[in-house]
């Protein structure tokens, strides 16, 4: 489950506009991980900061989960992020 800050789910089909966002990709059919090579310049930076500094982990540097696609996504549009409810 995947909640923004206004506290709505985002259901399949927001993930799916995200992915083929992310990827540049707009006949893919179904959301899922992206990888770090399908994005654009500008999201490769935004990925880079979330899995370094906003959410850092050992491994996964070059996936992004469907969380990660939406944490990218709202660095992108310069939405407000309230991390306690990540």
């Amino acid at each position: 489950m995947y909640v923004r800050e206004d506290k709505s789910v985002l259901g399949d089909e927001r993930l799916l506009e995200l992915t083929q966002r992310l990827t540049q990709k707009p006949n893919l059919t179904e959301p899922r991980s992206v990888k770090k090579g399908e994005m654009s310049p500008l999201h490769r930076l935004l990925f880079w900061f979330v899995i370094n500094n906003a959410v850092p982990r050992g491994q996964g540097h070059k996936l992004a989960d469907p969380m990660d696609v939406c944490f990218t996504d709202l660095l992108d549009r310069c939405e407000k992020i309230s991390y306690p409810q990540l």
